[in-house]
Order: C-alpha cells, then sequence, then structure tokens
C-alpha cells in the first residue's frame, strides 16, 4: 500500500472518530392519547458519536422506565419507550434527553392523557311544549371526553333503537351543540317519540346518549314570525392560520328565513364555503388577509328588514421560522453564534436551553452552573434571539434547544456546537 493510501486512510480514521454531540432525529407527537390496556408508544431517536445513553422525565422528575412492572419497556438502541397495558398512573408530560458525554439532546414534550368518555347524567325525559310556528331550542351539555367528542342529535326509533336527525335548513345545530328548530311543526313530534343529544369520542368509538326529549306542539294554526336571531357564532371571532373559519347564524321566523353572507369592505375568499343550507360561512386554509368584517343576514317574507349579524374576524398564527438554529462544527478559537427567530401573532416568547435545561438555571452535572455559561466572558447572549461563544475550546461542545412559543402554538429546534481540533473534520448530521 503506498504512502499516500496510508495517509488518507489515517485521515479517515480521524474524521470519522471525531466525537459529535448528540442530535435528535425522531421526537414523539406532542399530544399522545391512549386506551387502558391497549399498547402505545412514545417516540424518541437520536444519533450521535459515541451513540447516546437516553433517560426520560416525566412531570420534570426522572421517570425509569423498566420500574413499571414489565407495563412500560424501552426498545433497544432507541429511547422510544412502549406502554403494554397503560394505566391512569401513567398520565403526565413526558420528554426524553439523550446523552453522549459531549452534549444532551431533549425532545419536545409530550402530553400523555388517558381517551375517556364520560355519561351523561340520568335524567328523566323531559317535555317542551312549543307553539306550531314558534322556535325552539333543545340543550345539550356535552359530558367530559378526551379528546374532544362529536355531538349528535338522534330520534330514538319504534325499536329503541337511535336515529341520527337529517338536518335542514329548519332543523339546524348550532355549533355549541344545542338542537335549534327554526319554526315548529306538527310533524317534529315524531309521534312522541324522544331526541336526545349523543356525544362520540372517535378515538375510544365509543358513544353516550343524553337525556331523553319530548317535544309536545300546542296549536292548530302555525304562527307566522319575521326572521330574527336565535343563535349566532360570537361576534369576536379568533382562528389559527392555516385552521378551518367557522361562523354560524340561525335566524327563527316562519317561513323559515334564508341566510346571506357578505364581507364588509371586501369580496369574500375563494377559499370559502357556504354549508348548513346558508347557515355556515367556512374559510379553509385561513390566512392573515382573511381578517376583517363579515356579516350573516336573515329574511323572509314577513321581515320588514334584514336581521344581521356581524363578526369581527381576527387571525392569530402559530410561529413559524424565520431563521432556525443550526448545528455548528467548528475549530478551536472560532466563534459560534445561534440565531432564533420566529414570526407568529401573538409575537412569540423565546427560551432557550443548554442541554435541555434552561439557559436561566442551567446547572451542570452535580447540580453546579455550567461554567461554559455562567461568568464566562466568551459566552454572549445578545437579546432573545442570539446566543454566541467566542473563542472556542474543546470543552465547549453541548446540545443547544430553542423554542418559540405563543397561545397558538410553538416550535422546536433542537442543534449541536460540536468543537473539533484544527485540521479535524466531521460530517455535520441535519
Amino acid at each position: 500500500m503506498g504512502l499516500q493510501a496510508v495517509i488518507s486512510l489515517l485521515c479517515l480514521g480521524m474524521a470519522v472518530a471525531v466525537n459529535r454531540p448528540p442530535n435528535m432525529v425522531k421526537h414523539p407527537e406532542m399530544d399522545i392519547w391512549y386506551n387502558p390496556m391497549e399498547s402505545v408508544e412514545i417516540a424518541c431517536i437520536a444519533e450521535g458519536i459515541p451513540n447516546p445513553i437516553y433517560r426520560w422525565k416525566r412531570n420534570g422528575i426522572d421517570f425509569n422506565p423498566s420500574g413499571n412492572d414489565d407495563r412500560v419497556v424501552q426498545l433497544p438502541n432507541q429511547g422510544t419507550i412502549v406502554f403494554s397495558k397503560p394505566e391512569p398512573k401513567d398520565e403526565g408530560i413526558f420528554q426524553c434527553f439523550a446523552d453522549n458525554g459531549y452534549g444532551i439532546a431533549a425532545s419536545v414534550r409530550v402530553n400523555f392523557r388517558e381517551a375517556k368518555l364520560d355519561r351523561f347524567p340520568n335524567e328523566d325525559r323531559k317535555v317542551i311544549p312549543v307553539q306550531a310556528g314558534d322556535s325552539a331550542t333543545l340543550q345539550c351539555t356535552p359530558p367530559q371526553s378526551f379528546p374532544p367528542a362529536d355531538v349528535y342529535w338522534v330520534i330514538k326509533e319504534r325499536d329503541n333503537r337511535w336515529q341520527a336527525i337529517n338536518f335542514d335548513k329548519r332543523v339546524s345545530m348550532d355549533i355549541e351543540g344545542r338542537l335549534r328548530i327554526t319554526n315548529v311543526k306538527k310533524s317534529d313530534e315524531y309521534g312522541g317519540r324522544a331526541y336526545a343529544c349523543m356525544a362520540l369520542n372517535y378515538f375510544m368509538r365509543e358513544n353516550s346518549i343524553g337525556p331523553e326529549i319530548q317535544i309536545q306542539v300546542f296549536g292548530s294554526t302555525e304562527q307566522k314570525h319575521a326572521a330574527a336571531e336565535l343563535w349566532t357564532s360570537p361576534s369576536d371571532q379568533f382562528f389559527k392560520k392555516g385552521t378551518i373559519a367557522r361562523m354560524k347564524c340561525i335566524f327563527s321566523g316562519n317561513p323559515t328565513p334564508d341566510v346571506f353572507w357578505e364581507r364588509v369592505n371586501g369580496s369574500i375568499p375563494d377559499r370559502a364555503s357556504i354549508k348548513s343550507f346558508g347557515q355556515e360561512l367556512q374559510i379553509s386554509d385561513v390566512q392573515m388577509e382573511d381578517a376583517g368584517l363579515y356579516q350573516c343576514m336573515g329574511l323572509n317574507t314577513e321581515s320588514k328588514q334584514r336581521a344581521t349579524k356581524a363578526f369581527d374576524v381576527n387571525i392569530e398564527s402559530a410561529p413559524e421560522w424565520t431563521e432556525e438554529p443550526k448545528h455548528q462544527e467548528k475549530t478551536e478559537g472560532e466563534k459560534a453564534t445561534f440565531i432564533c427567530k420566529a414570526f407568529g401573532i401573538p409575537s412569540p416568547v423565546i427560551d432557550w436551553f443548554i442541554n435541555g435545561v434552561p439557559l436561566a438555571d442551567s446547572p451542570g452535572a452535580e447540580g453546579v452552573r455550567d461554567p461554559r455559561i455562567y461568568n464566562n466572558p466568551r459566552f454572549h447572549n445578545f437579546g432573545d434571539n442570539n446566543i454566541t461563544l467566542t473563542n472556542l475550546t474543546l470543552e465547549d461542545h453541548m446540545s443547544i434547544q430553542c423554542n418559540a412559543s405563543n397561545k397558538q402554538g410553538y416550535v422546536f429546534s433542537n442543534v449541536y456546537l460540536n468543537v473539533v481540533p484544527g485540521g479535524v473534520t466531521s460530517q455535520i448530521v441535519g
């Protein structure tokens, strides 16, 4: 073998041998629901040189997967933990850490919760008397459900089975789950059969039926009424960018009012559609420019003027990176700068972490403040968006996390600083 080949192999060996702080390559989901006795996992995979060792915290306290009667196992060569038979006591906020001695990478925090659907209270059947032609409202207070249940209205068949009610512009449901009848007809009695509100938890594949309600219609002639507000969405509306904006207007009146929509001083977005027989305006993938004043109008032949309701639509956004921190591979004596900037409405709050510990109180391995950060003239925190280390030494290797958050959500970045001797390089893992 020639001298040049030997030198190349030695250089290659030197590059491969360079240590590197861990990098989190698979984060868990931020919200994980579980059914008791059904297996579920919380993922966590990192890579680094040498390979990292994993540890978990639950509600900020060290969590040992092996101390749970074999119900919890950690998969080989990764941090992922699997609950074979999760129990209510397992609920909590979990976070995974990967430590290889050159830095500690941190995962996003996981809200691990048991899925459940409570029952409606046991109540006697209620009878609601209504004059023909008047409006009627059937109340529904859904039971507690995780994740939130969807609400439907059903009618009891002769064989005691429940059948979904077919909505139209006269009979509909408001966004809060109440059944609204614009004008009552004799047919709404359904021969004395019961109405009920049903809560359906799709994750659990379970439902709960509410108390029975019977409508009793009196009067032989339907009363005529002009269009009037029966239920509408609140006047001030706040929607998250990228979601579906929903506004609904239900007007009482006989004949059944027609509902119209307009945007004051502008045009309704192309992404908008009219649902629920005209009662609901939906804007898909809502954007910042969709903010403004919208209005619904109800009108029937008894109306001398339109019944109206205005909505002030405001759009907020979860944080989005405008400049995300990047891994830094430096040599001795160089400078490393980490920039963390994000846009959001409201403006995001920026929080830095060193090896998974908040910068405000980053202790070392033995609870002593990290000398690379505290009382170190080479460490600079230039406002919320910039941290810099100058004149780097081989001991300055670390993992750095930045979290940008507001009430609509957060973005989280986990990067590392690796310092190698001059002339030695290693490949940065993205």
